[in-house]
């Protein structure tokens, strides 16, 4: 997407994006190009004027950057081949969804050398062979694990994604994003306040008329899932490898709960209007983190990467970086 062509609506008139919405777009798109490259990633600490408006902008940038990435095939296959036994996936069987789990790991050389297929458990206790020719039409993977093989289950309320995000991205693409269901970015913070204003700003890209929740759908309404919420239940049972990104809205989050993801890329957006006090008490946090950890500040090295990207940091936004 290209976010030069991207333009919101302020007084009834669509104007250029301001530079802070720029810069989030910009730097959610970096982040998730360098993790996709690099196989790691780093933490960012940001103290902005409005953490939540710029959420919705910062996650906007990694799912366009995911969607990039998502367009080879071996990227599709990639994906299956990291699934396991009990792994729940979504099958198209005759016209019908069904919920059903796989009895192993894709099965290599079945009817031909090169040949792969999912093996998954059906009604009757009957296992069918899924072609890897039919995965992107009739597969969607459900990111959920059983620890026991389940039976199949009709699934009556699939629904696919439709609406004018398969104008502003290729079609094809976002069926894949569908069919792997990886979340761009992993949330923290206020999921009520959150969705009370996704749809607060609209935007025109071309002649597409839309909002934030166009591109940013957690899986509740269809089985699309660009982001994904950490809930309470998930806290302590949760883990993002060292190369997937958790985004923390709000200081009191952040000073709660950044300590569980250490092992992941940690985004920190403090607001300046939150409470004082909390916020002081994160910054000694994060630099009582470092000082322990011996981690490394690169907020000048990433600055300069940013300026090759011809990317620049707005007034009245602070950033440390450390890794």
């Amino acid at each position: 997407m290209n976010f030069g062509n991207m333009k919101y609506m302020l007084d009834g008139k669509y104007r250029e994006l301001e530079e802070w919405m720029i810069f989030a777009l910009h730097l959610g798109r970096y982040v998730k190009k360098y993790a996709f490259e690099k196989k790691k990633t780093f933490n960012i600490y940001i103290y902005l004027p409005n953490s939540l408006s710029f959420s919705y902008f910062l996650m906007h940038g990694m799912f366009d950057a995911q969607v990039e990435q998502l367009i080879s095939d071996e990227i599709i296959i990639r994906r299956f081949e990291q699934l396991i036994a009990g792994d729940v996936v979504y099958y198209l069987d005759g016209g019908t969804w069904k919920r059903c789990s796989l009895e192993e790991e894709v099965v290599k050389n079945l009817i031909s050398e090169g040949s792969q297929h999912l093996k998954v458990l059906n009604h009757g206790g009957v296992s069918d062979y899924i072609p890897s020719g039919k995965w992107e039409t009739h597969v969607m993977i459900a990111n959920r694990k059983f620890e026991n093989i389940m039976n199949a289950r009709v699934v009556k309320d699939i629904q696919r994604v439709t609406g004018n995000i398969k104008r502003i991205y290729s079609p094809k693409y976002i069926t894949r994003q569908e069919v792997l269901n990886i979340p761009a970015a992993y949330v923290i913070g206020n999921r009520t306040e959150f969705k009370r204003y996704i749809d607060e700003i609209t935007y025109l890209y071309k002649d597409i008329v839309f909002t934030s929740s166009t591109i940013l759908q957690d899986g509740t309404k269809t089985n699309f899932c660009s982001i994904q919420w950490i809930s309470k239940k998930d806290e302590n049972t949760f883990e993002a490898n060292n190369h997937e990104w958790v985004i923390f809205i709000g200081a009191s989050k952040a000073l709660a709960l950044m300590s569980e993801f250490e092992n992941a890329g940690r985004i920190i957006l403090d607001d300046r209007f939150e409470d004082w006090t909390t916020s002081a008490n994160l910054r000694e946090n994060i630099e009582q983190e470092i000082l322990v950890s011996g981690a490394e500040v690169i907020t000048s090295t990433f600055v300069e990467e940013l300026c090759k990207e011809k990317v620049s940091i707005p007034k009245g936004v602070e950033i440390l970086v450390w890794k």
